[in-house]
């Protein structure tokens, strides 16, 4: 299951975080040797972005920012992808620059929303993994999102999960960008405070 991209990248790129869930987070932004450590990290509450794949609201500026690296090895990919994490009340917000040096290039097997948890893992792709009690044991969902916003929504594997998971992608001359908003009901997590979850993005 290795897209085009994670091929390019010369093997997996990932980076995993644990995340508080507070009524009123402090923003802090994470560092590549805080996120090696797997360190708890706070998630800033941000005003509702507008969901629309260009990444230029404002309410980023407050977010978690981050990038991906190659999954043992820790070294930033040639092809770089960088994230933000936020949240309010109901949501929890990601967004995804993933950088191309050649857009034409762009693997996009599944086009039209008919094609809703199909192997998107196979198009060059976003992956969002949550262990919503950060016990590896009780479970987690995944979402896959693609260039075209097709997505991927499961829990523990099974598809039949359906998230109201909002989503919307663009294409620019040297990168795709994604913004997602997940509902906090979704994954079985409440947003007053006290519970930490673990999220793998890859």
């Amino acid at each position: 299951r290795v897209s085009r991209r994670n091929r390019l990248l010369g093997g997996g790129h990932a980076v995993q975080i644990h995340l508080n869930v507070v009524a009123d987070a402090v923003i802090r932004h994470v560092t590549a040797a805080e996120s090696a450590k797997k360190k708890t990290n706070d998630i800033p509450k941000i005003a509702a972005p507008k969901i629309d794949g260009k990444l230029d609201d404002s309410e980023w500026k407050g977010a978690i920012a981050g990038e991906l690296v190659i999954a043992g090895s820790g070294a930033v990919p040639a092809e770089r992808t960088r994230y933000w994490i936020g949240g309010d009340d109901k949501n929890l917000y990601i967004a995804f620059r993933c950088n191309e040096s050649n857009i034409k290039g762009i693997k996009t097997t599944f086009t039209h929303e008919d094609n809703r948890d199909s192997a998107l893992y196979s198009d060059d792709c976003v992956e969002i993994f949550i262990d919503p009690f950060n016990d590896g044991i009780s479970g987690k969902y995944q979402f896959i999102i693609n260039s075209k916003g097709v997505f991927f929504d499961g829990y523990c594997g099974n598809k039949n999960f359906q998230s109201k998971l909002q989503r919307s992608c663009s294409v620019t001359a040297n990168s795709w960008n994604v913004e997602i908003a997940i509902p906090y009901e979704d994954i079985g997590i409440s947003p007053k405070g006290a519970e930490t979850f673990m999220l793998n993005l890859t």
